[in-house]
């Protein structure tokens, strides 16, 4: 299932599916504790140059600002090896966005305009993913390299 309102350039559809199968991969079953990333979605490389993460341990415990931040931080690191990074959580679940889910846009949005960037939101699970704001999605029943 696919949906085409606007464009997204291939190299980060073709990494939104590669973290796909990353998750699906590296955790198969049972609860993935959520994971924020910037960079480029697929491209990790052995030194980690290529995306950082954050652990969100209590994420119930984060305020809007101190997301904005995070997301800042990471997007400012993200900028040393992409120009046009993404910010992207990966899950457990399905791909309808939730409400943690919705206060991590928000803030991932106000920090790329603070960086100067056009904001590049993306929600992975084992199951597809969700690109906002271009609303283009794809998800899998059984997903294969």
């Amino acid at each position: 299932m696919s949906s085409e309102p606007s464009s997204l350039p291939r190299a980060v559809e073709r990494g939104l599916r590669g973290s796909v199968l990353a998750l699906k991969a590296h955790s198969p079953r049972g609860h993935l504790e959520p994971r924020l990333w910037a960079g480029l979605p697929g491209q990790v490389s052995d030194s980690g140059a290529d995306s950082v993460h954050f652990d969100p341990a209590r994420d119930e415990m984060l305020d809007r600002h101190t997301r904005v931040e995070v997301a800042v931080a990471l997007g400012n690191r993200a900028l040393e090896a992409h120009p046009a990074p993404v910010l992207w959580l990966t899950r457990s679940g399905d791909t309808e966005l939730c409400p943690a889910d919705l206060d991590w846009l928000s803030a991932g949005d106000a920090a790329w305009r603070e960086l100067g960037l056009t904001p590049s939101f993306a929600l992975v699970t084992r199951h597809g993913w969700v690109h906002h704001p271009t609303a283009r999605s794809r998800t899998w029943r059984r997903l294969r390299r």
